[in-house]
């Protein structure tokens, strides 16, 4: 079953797929072709980037949240916390639970 990782630290978001499997590889020493998701966000909180590995090639999500106060309306780390907790029936349906948290 895939995991999902969060990095904590806020990332340049100008990196792409390839930028950010190496910041997977580099500072997490996680190897990014696993089938791993990796959910990472800016300094302001308001954008999210995730990559993963999917049969061959990598798969990049991006969202920006465009709420008044420039923020998401739930905390970004507690929605992350409770998909990574839950037991779904099947890997992708933790993925597409996670994905559609996230878009509120």
């Amino acid at each position: 079953m895939p995991q999902i990782y969060l990095y904590r630290a806020p990332v340049d978001f100008r990196l792409q797929a390839f930028g950010l499997a190496a910041l997977v590889e580099r500072e997490l020493g996680h190897n990014p072709f696993s089938g791993a998701l990796y959910a990472f966000t800016n300094r302001r909180r308001n954008k999210i980037k995730c990559v993963m590995w999917e049969d061959n090639g990598f798969v990049l999500y991006y969202k920006m949240h465009c709420c008044k106060a420039g923020r998401w309306r739930q905390d970004f780390w507690t929605i992350c916390m409770a998909i990574h907790s839950r037991q779904a029936a099947s890997p992708s349906t933790r993925i597409s639970s996670f994905l559609m948290q996230l878009g509120g």
